[in-house]
């Protein structure tokens, strides 16, 4: 089982938007800092805000980059 999943930091009212066998192990990843790079790092409050169950990684893959180029239009 793979999930897509959106988080909310409320301290900069944005939104992130990645994939996950483990959304809660996840989401305390990007609190604690783990992503360097990622554009998580700008926060450590970010909470879950959706979560979408999916049948397999590629599924996941594809909803995730769905999300993605909808924020861009």
């Amino acid at each position: 089982m793979h999930f897509v999943y959106i988080l909310y930091t409320p301290s900069k009212d944005r939104y992130y938007v990645g994939e996950s066998a483990f959304v809660s192990g996840r989401l305390d990843q990007h609190n604690e800092g783990l992503y360097k790079g990622a554009a998580t790092k700008l926060a450590s409050d970010w909470e879950l805000f959706l979560e979408i169950e999916c049948s397999d990684r590629s599924q996941a893959l594809k909803i995730e980059r769905f999300i993605k180029k909808q924020k861009r239009t």
